[in-house]
């Protein structure tokens, strides 16, 4: 039992560091009429959903070797009945993120670069 104990807790820091990343994406924003202007999202792995740092929606999960799929179903009073789907390749660091409504209102893609932090 002493062993087991002992492998426990040598190993359980790295199980849980492994599951603890966040992706820092940020992108230009000239789609939004601010040319030159940064802005960064946080998206934080919580357990087996991901987490947007600044609205705190909620994604499911689908993730390949190099590949991770978010996606959240949105219905805020701007933006009803949505689906918020990020994608984040995982080599290149490469994202982008669309906002899929049946509003007549066009929702500019998002996307740029990524880094990983834990």
């Amino acid at each position: 039992m002493k062993k087991f104990v002992t492998v426990f807790l040598i190993f359980a820091p790295i199980s849980f560091n492994v599951l603890s990343e966040t992706y820092v994406c940020s992108q230009e924003m000239s789609n939004y009429g601010k040319p030159g202007e940064i802005n960064t999202i946080q998206f934080r792995r919580e357990g087996s959903n991901f987490v947007h740092g600044k609205l705190g929606h909620v994604y499911e999960v689908s993730e390949y070797s190099s590949i991770i799929i978010l996606t959240s179903i949105v219905s805020i009073k701007a933006v009803p009945k949505a689906v918020d789907l990020v994608m984040i390749d995982k080599i290149s660091k490469e994202w982008k993120r669309q906002v899929l409504t049946f509003m007549k209102k066009n929702i500019p893609t998002e996307g740029g670069k990524c880094v990983v932090v834990n």
